[in-house]
Order: structure tokens, then C-alpha cells, then sequence
């Protein structure tokens, strides 16, 4: 079971590369990043359900039921990394449900 976890803790480095590719690649000219934005959540939506099952596919052969169990996680990190690297990288996005832009005056934001 210990294998198992460590997998699933071991899908935050491929949902960080994967994030990091993301935010390099993006469009961010005004108008092209909304109308793109869901491809690209798409795109990092593919790429989380194949190292998910690729990742449940180890825990099933290393630990067997318990395996696929731990496996039920794997979609967190890429959902933790998408939901709040998003709203820190691109906040002037989400604006309409209480997202902030930076402001240079005060750091503690």
C-alpha cells in the first residue's frame, strides 16, 4: 500500500511539468487566452486521465485492490495544480467570481 501512495503523491511532478508546458505555450494576447483557454484545459485534462491510468494501471500491479483504491486519488494533484495554478497565474481571468488582480502596492497578496 506504501507503493501505492507513493505513486499517487509521484502524480504531482507530472501534473507540474504538464502545467509548466501549459503556461508556456499559451496564447496570452487578450483576446486569443479566453477564447484558448478551454483547449488547453483540455489538453491538460488528456494528458491527467493518461498518467492517471498509467498510475492506477502501477498501483493495481504493485498492491492489487488496495492499489486500485490509492488509484482513486490520482486525479487530485492534477486538479489541485490546474484549479489554483491557474487562478494565481492568470487572476485578471477571474475576476467575475472574486479574482484579484496583482497590485504592486501590497505584497501580501
Amino acid at each position: 500500500m506504501l507503493v501505492s501512495i507513493g505513486l499517487l503523491l509521484a502524480q504531482f511532478v507530472p501534473a507540474f511539468l504538464a502545467l509548466d508546458l501549459v503556461f508556456r505555450f499559451m496564447d496570452l494576447s487578450p483576446g486569443a487566452l479566453r477564447r484558448e483557454l478551454r483547449r488547453y484545459g483540455l489538453l491538460f485534462a488528456f494528458a491527467a486521465v493518461d498518467f492517471g491510468l498509467a498510475g492506477a494501471w502501477f498501483q493495481w500491479r504493485a498492491d492489487g485492490v488496495l492499489g486500485l483504491v490509492a488509484a482513486a486519488g490520482n486525479w487530485v494533484p492534477w486538479w489541485l495544480l490546474w484549479r489554483f495554478g491557474l487562478r494565481k497565474q492568470l487572476t485578471h481571468l477571474f475576476k467575475d467570481d472574486g479574482g484579484k488582480d496583482q497590485d504592486a502596492t501590497k505584497p501580501d497578496l
